[in-house]
Formats: structure tokens, sequence, C-alpha cells
């Protein structure tokens, strides 16, 4: 009885020992929310300090942006039109056990001048991908977005040049 109640007590004390701290993913998803939100207003006047040094845009229908620095040419040269607007609605935020990487899914809308200077709206999916980085916090380093199509007909008829 004795070796069977110290068996028991040592495999609770490997297993509850052995157990990491589960972070308070509602406080992460909130500090998440947050951050995204300052993100986006910076970004609609230029600021992309929000992507990690190596971050990625994947852009519906276009090459991969690699890097902060084309990622900050490309955002520049997409708020300096005249009819561009975007915004966000978020679907769901959701954080690794560890803490420290975590998805938001949203979708947005965004709007541009077509080729001949005309408004066009795109509507889409999209997921940012975050990484917690030491001594940093939070940066995104992946932004995939994903045009959604109404009535069969791509709904924006924009071209990023």
């Amino acid at each position: 009885m004795k070796t069977q109640l110290l068996s028991f007590a040592t495999a609770l004390v490997l297993i509850l020992g052995g157990c990491a701290p589960q972070e308070d993913t509602e406080a992460i998803r909130a500090a998440i929310r947050t951050f995204h939100d300052d993100c986006l207003a910076a970004q609609v006047t230029g600021d992309v300090d929000c992507f990690s040094e190596d971050g990625q845009m994947l852009p519906n229908e276009f090459p991969p942006i690699k890097g902060k620095s084309a990622i900050a040419d490309v955002v520049a040269q997409i708020i300096s039109d005249p009819n561009f607007s975007v915004s966000h609605d978020i679907i769901d935020i959701d954080v690794s056990q560890s803490g420290d990487l975590a998805y938001i899914h949203y979708t947005y809308e965004f709007a541009m001048s077509d080729p001949d200077g005309n408004p066009a709206t795109e509507h889409g999916n999209a997921v940012f991908i975050l990484k917690k980085q030491p001594q940093v916090g939070w940066k995104y380093i992946i932004d995939i977005s994903t045009r959604v199509a109404e009535n069969g007909n791509d709904t924006a008829e924009a071209t990023m040049q």
C-alpha cells in the first residue's frame, strides 16, 4: 500500500511539475486586439512598425512582399491613392498554448482606384500570423489575404501597380 501511494504521489508530482503554466489567453487576445487596432491606424499613415523585420505580406493575386522595408514601400504607394480606405472586422483571435504565436482571422474592405482612376472596392478574408518577439512584443510575421467574389465575379477591379 505504501509503495502504491508513493508511486501515485511521485506520478502526480511529475505530472503537475511537468506542466508549464498556461498563459492567460483571454488577456493575450485582448492585448492582440488592441495591438491590431493600433497597427491598422498606424498603417493608414504609412507606419509598418507592427511587422517583424522579416515579415511578409501575401496579397491576393500578387507576388509576396518580403521584409519590413518592402512592405513600407508598398504601403506608402497604397495610401497615396486618393480613393484609399481600409477596414477590418475581426472574426477570431487564437493564441498558442505557449503564448508566443497567435493569429487574427478577419474580413476586410479595401478601396482604391482602378486603372482608370475610378473608385473600386475589394472585400475579402485575411489572416495575420503574429509572433511575440523578445523585448519588443507582438509583431506580424505574415499577412495573407484572399479576395471574396460576389456572384462569381471579383469585387475589385483595381490593380496594384
